[in-house]
């Protein structure tokens, strides 16, 4: 993916003082300059000096909102989350009660919901069932992270479309087709998410059918 000609690009600084009217060249050089120079040792020296600009990609989400692609790779996210409930597992149990007390009944469903049984597992492989573990690992490379969108936003309304020839430009590893397969992951992510919530929401109502007759008979 390569840029050329006229970009939107975010401002260096955001100052209070300059809030209707962006600081100048000259004053975002002196202001780096001086952030540069400011903390530097006795052995450390500057020799040299240029505006880099670090290739951002913003794509469709989900409906009316936006991820953030940065191209260096240097951001990601990496994180687990939780599988959908073993409902099949809880079923059978519910439906083969055996000579298991009603309590005894509930520690085994317990166990199994919040995986303390000897079947379960806590993070699933890409071969492996995914019911059978308690989470799974979710990696999006090159997807800036919330917290760092949080602090742009102030800046964000400063967008300028400007040339980048005063610029040097870093050279991006995302490609088109790429951007696309990760918006989509993305996607695919949070509606996997929502399902697996659905899902744990019908368990619950399973569960609940069956307490409710344990506590007719008690009447």
């Amino acid at each position: 993916m390569s840029f050329h000609g006229q970009q939107n690009i975010l401002p260096m600084f955001y100052l209070k003082e300059y809030a209707s009217k962006p600081i100048s060249l000259k004053e975002e050089l002196s202001l780096s300059f001086y952030l540069l120079t400011h903390d530097l040792k006795e052995n450390e020296k500057i020799k040299s000096f240029a505006r880099l600009l670090i290739p951002m990609v913003f794509i469709q989400g989900l409906i009316s909102t936006h991820i953030v692609l940065e191209g260096l790779s240097i951001a990601s996210f990496n994180d687990k989350i939780t599988n959908p409930p073993r409902q099949g597992v809880v079923g059978h149990i519910l439906r083969n009660i055996d000579n298991r007390t009603q309590v005894e009944l509930l520690e085994k469903i317990i166990a199994v919901i919040t995986y303390k049984d000897e079947e379960a597992k806590q993070l699933s492989s890409i071969k492996e069932e995914e019911e059978e573990a308690e989470f799974k690992t979710v990696t999006i490379k090159f997807l800036l992270n919330p917290g760092l969108l949080e602090g742009l936003k102030k800046i964000l309304p400063k967008l300028k479309y400007v040339p980048i020839r005063d610029y040097t430009v870093l050279d991006s590893s995302l490609i088109t087709e790429l951007a696309l397969d990760l918006a989509e992951y993305y996607r695919n992510t949070i509606k996997l998410l929502k399902g697996n919530a659905m899902r744990w929401q019908n368990l619950i109502k399973l569960i609940d059918k069956e307490t409710d007759k344990w506590l007719l008979d008690l009447k």
